[in-house]
């Protein structure tokens, strides 16, 4: 069985193997130098000191986990408050009227599909905590 090659780029197989095959090096020089430092420096190979290995590794990953963090109270912030009229209207809200018109014709047509509708806030209060 063959499967058809991606025509946008040939050689982004190469790429993605190229870059494999420096981050396996990459990561086994860093854990060959957190493990065993005297090693690399007997071989005149100079190394900072083993806390580097640590450190920049979990800077690194508290870094990720406060971006998520930041990101979404950022989110939080811009979020309108529960009774700003955005959150419960926009400007293609029908009205009352234009609810119960909807209703009618949808019951009239007897639809298989259903009409959208815009749902009065009253209604959905009255649904919700009754």
């Amino acid at each position: 069985m063959t499967f058809p090659r991606d025509k946008r780029s040939p050689g982004r197989e190469a790429y993605g193997f190229a870059a494999y095959v420096c981050t396996t090096c990459i990561s086994c020089l860093v854990l060959t130098w957190s493990f065993f430092p005297n090693a690399l420096r007997s071989l005149g190979i100079c190394t900072p000191h083993r806390y580097w290995a640590v450190a920049v590794p979990m800077w690194f990953c508290v870094t990720w986990m406060l971006a998520f963090v930041v990101v979404n109270g950022i989110i939080f912030l811009q979020t309108k408050p529960e009774n700003d009229k955005a959150t419960i209207a926009d400007r293609t809200l029908a009205s009352i009227h234009g609810w119960e018109r909807c209703q009618r014709d949808q019951q009239a047509e007897n639809r298989i599909i259903q009409v959208i509708c815009d749902v009065p806030l009253h209604r959905v209060s009255y649904a919700l905590h009754s």
